[in-house]
Order: C-alpha cells, then structure tokens, then sequence
C-alpha cells in the first residue's frame, strides 16, 4: 500500500519541519484524508492529531482538521472525543458548518454519568 511509503517520506522531512511546517500539516492532513477515504479510520485519527501538532497551523486550518478529526472520531463511535473536537471548533467559529446540530445530537445520545450515594 501506498500509504505507509507516505508517512516514511513525511517522516524523513520532520528534521526540516521549521523550515516547511505548511508542508508538513498538509501532508499529515493529507495521509489523514486517505486513510478515512480508505475506510481505514483507526489509522487516519493519528494523522490528523499530527497535522494539528504542527505549530505553524493557523486557527482556520486547526478547525478544518479538527472537524475532519471529528467526523472520523464519531465514526468510530468516540463519543468523548468527538465531543472535546466538536467543543473546540464551537469556540472558535460557533457558525461552523453542522458542529452545532452534531454536538447536540452526540450530547442526547451520551449516557449520563450516575454518581453513587453513600
């Protein structure tokens, strides 16, 4: 598969991640996006999380890849964190696509936390 030569040519790039930060997130984002094309979900959460580690990516491109981030999330039933995703996205850009109409159907649909009385 094409996609693990991918990651090892991003890889060999990370020394040089100050210079082609912009680079760097694209290419996550992109591994990211075939991987969840691909149907391969579990694989594709960790690219993402990389490409929002990368410092030099600005509020618009985190909320990009946080809402993907989300989707993906969701998809595997994360329920917590896809929420935290979603939650973060609100507070940056409330108006954000269905981030709104997602983390209300996701709260309904989370049990409640019971606390035991003594």
């Amino acid at each position: 598969m094409i996609l693990p030569l991918m990651e090892v040519s991003v890889k060999s790039g990370e020394g040089q991640a100050a210079v082609e930060a912009a680079l760097v997130l694209k290419a996550y984002a992109q591994i990211g996006l075939c991987y969840k094309l691909a149907g391969c979900y579990e694989e594709a959460v960790p690219a993402f999380q990389k490409a929002l580690n990368v410092t030099t990516a600005s509020s618009k491109e985190t909320v990009q890849i946080l809402y993907v981030l989300g989707r993906t999330l969701e998809s595997l039933g994360r329920v917590a964190e896809t929420l935290e995703a979603y939650r973060w996205i609100r507070r940056e850009d409330p108006d954000y696509r269905d981030v709104a109409e997602r983390i209300e159907r996701l709260s309904i649909r989370r049990p409640a936390v019971v606390t035991k009385k003594n």
